[in-house]
């Protein structure tokens, strides 16, 4: 039976080798043409079809592997040019990196930039509290948040990352939006390091940004610690990023991909991808009475008041910011800062996005034509 076996094994192979994988063959060839008469019984016709089973499978395998070995060699073959990255766009629209080679250039592009900034980026000391600011000036003034210094003319030590120390005092503050401003003492020198500062009312949301601070003190072993998120959200009085912070980055500088200071850590969120700084512009504004050591608490005030439940002014304050810009009884208020103001509730919500010493413009109609006033905002 053995002998009879290989033959029946023989002829199988051969009609499948003649057929080729599309096995266009009739079965009854396999029962005829010479086949022992033991195959033709039950038990025999169960072990030709395994016979035929296994040689099928051997012959789809031999295919498959030719048809997946041909398509390995096209792949390989073919020329694969992968899309042009533009990491200034990636790190400036929040897009992610869609291969390594993508995120190892942003990764470079931060190391780059961390390198840039940290000469710049000081713990500050005051008895046994302690926080993060960074100098933005030749001279020395440094930002950082109210509730770190506290109140002006105190006396604090700043210490750079290479471990020089220098003492400053502290100036102005705005505890309602938690802006704080010190000043390295002139007898410690004339020139430090420093970086720039943005314009916060140019981010867009989602965009690459990086907070750089000491949690938990000066450590230079450690160095500065980096967190880098996306901006979640902007307005004129706080950013949001998921840059997480932690105890003792309070104070420390928000940076966009260009190494510009656009924002200060102000305090964690209830969330660690919610986490407040805040905008530069702040800063920027309000930067004469900062440096003159003033306590900046009153909250926003243009000078007038409106009719009830209407955005007709009614009474313009002498000496005000509206009557200094030009507002007359009778206006007709129709944008506070980019914001309509259809009625007496809108212009309360518009007012209480402002913040004392900035710049606004105020959309008014008279007489049946609009114009429109640049104000600084006052305070009450």
């Amino acid at each position: 039976m053995t002998a009879s076996f290989l033959t029946l094994a023989t002829h199988c192979q051969e009609t499948l080798t003649a057929t080729g994988s599309g096995f266009l063959l009739s079965t009854t060839s396999i029962w005829t043409a010479n086949m022992p008469t033991f195959y033709q019984t039950f038990l025999g016709r169960r072990i030709l079809l395994l016979v035929w089973g296994a040689l099928l499978l051997n012959v789809f395998l031999g295919d498959a592997g030719a048809i997946a070995q041909e398509s390995k060699t096209e792949i390989t073959s073919a020329t694969i040019e992968a899309p042009e990255f533009d990491l200034e766009k990636t790190l400036f629209s929040g897009d992610a990196p869609q291969s390594i080679a993508e995120l190892k250039a942003m990764e470079q592009k931060i190391a780059e930039l961390v390198e840039q900034v940290k000469p710049a980026i000081v713990n500050i000391q005051m008895g046994g509290a302690q926080g993060s600011g960074v100098v933005v000036s030749d001279d020395g003034y440094i930002l950082t948040a109210a509730h770190v210094i506290g109140k002006p003319f105190g006396e604090a030590v700043v210490i750079f990352p290479d471990g020089t120390k220098a003492k400053a005092t502290t100036l102005g503050v705005e505890n309602r939006i938690d802006s704080g401003m010190l000043k390295i003492d002139e007898d410690q020198g004339d020139s430090w390091p420093y970086v720039p500062l943005g314009l916060s009312e140019e981010l867009k949301q989602g965009q690459w940004v990086m907070s750089i601070a000491h949690p938990g003190g000066l450590d230079q072993d450690r160095g500065v610690v980096l967190r880098v998120g996306r901006l979640m959200s902007a307005s004129g009085r706080v950013l949001r990023t998921d840059c997480t912070l932690v105890g003792g980055d309070s104070g420390g500088p928000l940076f966009d991909m260009r190494g510009e200071v656009i924002g200060i850590n102000s305090r964690i969120g209830s969330q660690l991808w919610n986490n407040l700084h805040v905008p530069v512009d702040v800063f920027s504004e309000n930067w004469d009475q900062l440096a003159e050591g003033i306590v900046i608490d009153g909250r926003p005030n243009l000078g007038f008041s409106v009719v009830e439940k209407t955005n007709k002014v009614e009474s313009v304050v002498a000496g005000g910011a509206a009557e200094a810009a030009g507002v007359k009884v009778g206006d007709i208020i129709l944008k506070i800062g980019g914001e309509e103001t259809a009625d007496r509730e809108d212009i309360g919500e518009a007012i209480g996005e402002l913040r004392p010493n900035m710049k606004t413009k105020i959309v008014i109609e008279r007489a049946g034509k609009e114009t429109t006033f640049e104000l600084t905002v006052g305070q009450r």
